[in-house]
């Protein structure tokens, strides 16, 4: 059965290599449907996250402020990629490394509000953000002695309390 990007339908699971040839293809027919012409996609699988990274020269017109255009371009891949799998494995959608440098930035910030934590033995509640800058969080502190997270709030204005 053929769909709207021209590929079969596949099983749901883990990332296999039909579902990311299938999300390649859908990134790179919508950045083509944009005019965009140069540009390169690729696939990167860390312990945490399954990365789509779109290099490109006007990385700024994707990304916009704080990222919020390349959130809203990742919620069209992911919505137009569910059509085709049932049960689509997670993934992120990055340009220029925007968000691993994001993560970098977030993870340098850690020892220092755990410190203020452990000190002032005050939570501490942070900035909202995205799911995946949730989890990273989460995910780091997790084995931290004396310290836990919870996220509140809803979304798009979710975040995390230290504590």
């Amino acid at each position: 059965m053929l769909t709207l990007f021209g590929v079969r339908k596949f099983a749901s699971g883990s990332m296999e290599e039909a579902q990311k040839n299938l999300i390649l293809e859908i990134i790179r027919k919508i950045l083509n449907l944009m005019d965009f012409s140069d540009y390169f996609v690729s696939f990167e699988e860390t312990n945490d996250f399954n990365f789509f990274n779109i290099f490109i020269d006007d990385a700024k017109l994707l990304i916009g402020s704080k990222g919020k255009t390349m959130d809203a371009f990742q919620h069209l891949i992911k919505i137009l990629v569910r059509k085709e799998v049932k049960d689509c494995p997670n993934f992120v959608l990055d340009i220029n490394n925007y968000r691993k440098k994001r993560i970098k930035e977030i993870e340098e910030g850690l020892k220092d509000l755990v410190r203020e934590v452990l000190q002032n033995k005050k939570s501490i509640t942070l900035d909202p953000m995205p799911s995946y800058e949730r989890k990273i969080i989460h995910l780091k502190l997790a084995t931290v002695p004396d310290i836990t997270t919870e996220s509140v709030g809803e979304e798009p204005k979710r975040s995390i309390v230290i504590k």
